[in-house]
């Protein structure tokens, strides 16, 4: 591993303008003063300063804890290294990195090394145990914790008293100063604005979200919190070791985004091994970048730096021939070393300005057959990796490698249960309204509402009554547009009915043709309008507007156009059972004609009536209101009541008659042959039959009455005429109740 280069500017602030202002000004006075006397008073001014300006920026350096990677354990695998050199950098290239770590569904459990006459606690201890006691110098297991930003202040020689407290103690963790306050710093872990993927890996695909993330990934510090290490040696002189007296809270975790959505699960977990990355070897920034193989992009995914405004804002990158693209190329891990100043940027493509890079390493992250990644860190020291980071990198490409396959299954459960829960909604808005598929509109705006609460939404239709397009229903905390018209070939909503396509528009977006209607306000974040449809037709279009960019997905958009298929299939089938219910003669349930047959049957017998001179008379009747009947709160009783009903009334008709539906709560018969008075006494029979009828159903017996309206023919034999007649007659018997009304 590279030695580290602690350069003298980066431990230079603001507040030394003090101390180099006096050291100028005594350096004036030594030179531009006469008098012995005053120049001697410059001359010691400006070693003052001097001698200031040494302590504060040896003060800092010294505050400066450093750790650097070694290995432990068995050594890295032998590999076979090409390195070639050319004018922009030298290059190491891995050739067998991938037979180097086992197969991917190889996830051995680590088995601790601890004899078993040692605790846990004694190991921790020995570890810690290396600092020399005479000389006061710690070795190289310092603590190094730039990520929570600890620092050590201190040694305190222990006491015999002390240590005969802590005999059992080894390791004595404590909280010091005043009680910590959390502040997060961006700087260590900033997050780009976006994050726009769509990646397939092999075997397996990833379609993450695309959304701007307006949350940094925040990196917890302990402010006035110390580590004071105390050191101790036995009263035998057996041993030497030290006490860390550390803030309990550096072990536990504050934010608690495990179990959360996936996709802050992974970007919680990426950058996690990115710190430990950073802080276990020489890098300024450790970065990992996914693999678009469809696109052939490469997506920057999460980085932790120390030189966050040097990073591009861009999230895409193209492969080309940068030093990223070479190794998804090759599949082959590469180190660059010598970097050429003026090749930097055409070789790193996340740095947007030179950043005076001296060490490169990269490692393709595989699963499966395919690669779904690249693990970066870089170093502004020169040699800074080695075959050993090559190893060391490795393992951290086999957990990312798992990591990414969790992401997948979990992201596909996500969206597995969000199409469900689209598909539930729209269902069980169906299934309990009350006007059935009629009242379609309105399901639609509900069930996007669910899914999406903060957008305004809304949905066009054809109303075939006033033969235009307009809003069938709307919901959302604007102005209000439903009712209202809508020109297809001025609009996004027309484009998609007309195109059959969903159509998206962002606010950096512009668009020639107004969203929906010409007095909308400004598009503010994102529109969305989907077409209605079904295999064969299209019957309007959905839209939806949200007030922040990038929060419509591209699986959000596949959910809305399910929706979309979804009301499309049911307006046809809505459409396919009036059509059915029209074709047919007779209903499948009561064996009577429907309101078209029946209406086209008295057609025909008024005509027959009117040329052969014959008597017929239309009789239509309904049921009375009764709470006990009632069709809202007792359906089955009402439904059992009306087939007893009805067939006791077709006891009183010839086979010749008609008797059919006219509406869902009117019933028509036709006595044919028979002259107003004979009608007139069939009529009354059959009211007076069906008032002392006694109906048995759920344990009770009740009765019901009908009222029932009739009139003949005009001399004109004009059918609408009988029909208005019919139900003037009816309107007045339903007042009075359980009447027969004669029109004559």
């Amino acid at each position: 591993m590279g030695k580290k280069n602690f350069q003298i500017r980066n431990f230079i602030t603001p507040g030394d303008i003090l101390a180099v202002f006096i050291i100028i000004a005594g350096l004036f006075v030594a030179m531009f003063f006469e008098e012995i006397a005053i120049r001697i008073i410059g001359v010691c001014i400006s070693i003052l300063g001097a001698v200031f300006l040494f302590i504060l920026i040896s003060q800092r350096i010294s505050d400066v804890v450093e750790t650097r990677y070694t290995k432990t354990g068995a050594p890295p695998p032998d590999f076979k290294v090409t390195t070639t050199k050319d004018s922009s950098a030298k290059r190491l290239q891995v050739e067998d990195f991938g037979q180097s770590f086992g197969d991917d569904v190889d996830f051995p459990t680590p088995q601790p090394a601890i004899p078993k006459n040692e605790t846990a606690e004694s190991e921790r201890a020995k570890v810690n145990a290396t600092s020399d006691t005479k000389s006061g110098k710690i070795t190289d297991n310092e603590f190094n914790d730039s990520f929570s930003g600890m620092r050590i202040v201190g040694k305190v020689k222990a006491s015999h008293q002390e240590l005969s407290k802590e005999k059992d103690e080894p390791i004595r963790l404590q909280t010091l100063g005043a009680k910590a306050t959390t502040r997060y710093r961006d700087s260590q872990t900033q997050r780009p604005e976006a994050i726009q993927t769509a990646y397939t890996a092999q075997p397996g695909k990833i379609e993450q979200e695309s959304r701007k993330s307006d949350c940094a990934e925040k990196t917890q510090i302990q402010e006035n919190e110390v580590i004071k290490i105390i050191e101790k040696e036995s009263q035998t002189g057996k041993y030497s070791g030290k006490i860390i007296d550390l803030p309990i809270n550096v072990f536990t975790e504050t934010d608690q985004l495990l179990g959360d959505e996936p996709r802050k699960e992974f970007e919680y977990f990426m950058t996690r091994v990115l710190t430990i990355i950073r802080s276990s070897t020489d890098t300024r920034t450790a970065l990992f970048m996914l693999f678009n193989s469809q696109s052939d992009e490469l997506i920057l995914e999460s980085y932790v730096t120390s030189a966050p405004l040097a990073i591009k804002n861009r999230l895409k990158f193209q492969l080309n021939s940068d030093i990223i693209s070479q190794i998804i190329t090759n599949g082959k891990p590469q180190i660059l070393s010598e970097i050429n100043p003026a090749a930097e940027l055409d070789l790193i493509p996340y740095y947007k300005t030179a950043a005076s890079t001296g060490s490169l390493i990269g490692v393709p992250v595989f699963w499966g057959d395919g690669i779904v990644g690249v693990l970066i860190a870089d170093s502004e020291s020169k040699n800074a990796y080695d075959s050993s980071t090559v190893a060391f990198l490795g393992h951290f490409t086999k957990l990312v490698g798992a990591l990414v396959k969790s992401y997948t299954h979990k992201y596909d459960l996500l969206q597995a249960s969000k199409t469900l829960e689209a598909i539930t909604a729209f269902h069980n808005a169906e299934s309990n309204s009350k006007d059935g598929n009629d009242n379609i509109a309105e399901m639609i705006t509900e069930s996007l509402k669910v899914l999406f609460p903060n957008a305004a939404n809304g949905n066009c239709g054809y109303d075939s009554e006033k033969d235009i397009w307009r809003i069938m229903a709307y919901k959302g905390s604007g102005k209000d547009c439903n009712e209202m018209e809508v020109q297809l070939e001025d609009t996004l909503l027309g484009k998609a009915i007309y195109e059959c396509k969903s159509i998206h528009l962002k606010t950096t977006e512009q668009s020639k043709l107004y969203r929906v209607h010409k007095d909308e306000h400004k598009l503010e974040g994102e529109f969305l309008s989907v077409p209605i449809k079904s295999k064969t037709q299209i019957y309007g279009a959905i839209f939806i507007e949200t007030e922040a960019s990038d929060s419509l997905t591209d699986f959000d958009i596949s959910v809305v156009e399910l929706i979309g298929n979804q009301a499309g299939n049911s307006i046809e089938k809505m459409y396919l059972m009036n059509a059915l219910k029209t074709s047919a003669l007779t209903d499948q349930f009561t064996g009577l004609l429907n309101p078209v047959a029946l209406y086209k049957r008295l057609n025909e017998e008024v005509s027959r009536a009117k040329d052969m001179k014959s008597d017929l008379a239309l009789c239509l009747f309904r049921f009375d209101k009764y709470a006990s009947l009632d069709p809202g709160n007792f359906p089955n009783r009402f439904e059992y009541t009306s087939q007893v009903i009805l067939e006791r009334v077709k006891r009183y008709i010839k086979d010749y008659d008609l008797f059919g539906s006219v509406d869902e709560t009117t019933y028509g018969l036709v006595f044919l042959g028979r002259d107003a008075t004979s009608s007139r006494m069939t009529a009354e029979r059959i009211r007076a039959d069906v008032a002392n009828t006694i109906i048995e159903h759920g344990g009770g017996r009740f009765s019901v009455t009908i009222s029932m309206g009739m009139a003949s023919p005009s001399k004109d034999y004009e059918i609408d005429v009988l029909v208005k007649d019919s139900m003037n007659a009816l309107e007045r018997a339903t007042e009075a109740g359980n009447q027969v009304q004669i029109l004559y």
